[in-house]
């Protein structure tokens, strides 16, 4: 819990967080959600360290793994952060027995507040069968914080 608080903290004043504040938080609510022992959920960052410095808007990451892990007997979690250009590429992608709910709510906030963030240029696409739940941000640069 201690570690979920801290993670969530505001980043500054502007509200500014980087890609790996933003792993770190979605990190402890996994941790923080997900019961202990041999089932535990599988957590697995992808990010070389660079890109973990680059400025993210806050609270778009959390969302997406709720969406990846609710309602979902996941056994692995993964989110991988990749530079595309210009952009910034996020997947988050769970792997298990997935139920019918697909909480379709957690994915219009992460598109709201992307409308609001940003002009033009973000994109998320989302799939989900049985297997699997996957969900790819493409973020364009933003400034540094």
């Amino acid at each position: 819990m201690i570690r979920y608080l801290r993670a969530a903290l505001p980043a500054d004043e502007n509200g500014r967080s980087t890609v790996a504040r933003e792993q770190e938080l979605a990190a402890a609510y996994v941790e923080l959600t997900t019961p202990s022992g041999a089932g535990r959920l599988q957590l697995e960052v992808e990010a070389e360290g660079a890109l973990r410095d680059l400025p993210m808007p806050p609270m778009l990451l959390l969302p997406l793994v709720r969406w990846a892990v609710d309602g979902v007997a996941a056994h692995r979690l993964t989110i991988a952060v990749r530079k595309l250009r210009s952009a910034i590429e996020i997947t988050v992608e769970s792997r298990g027995a997935s139920s019918a709910a697909r909480q379709d709510a957690l994915l219009d906030v992460v598109r709201e507040r992307m409308s609001r963030l940003f002009a033009e240029g973000p994109e998320l696409t989302v799939k989900a069968d049985g297997e699997c739940r996957r969900a790819i941000l493409t973020l364009p640069p933003l400034s540094p914080a």
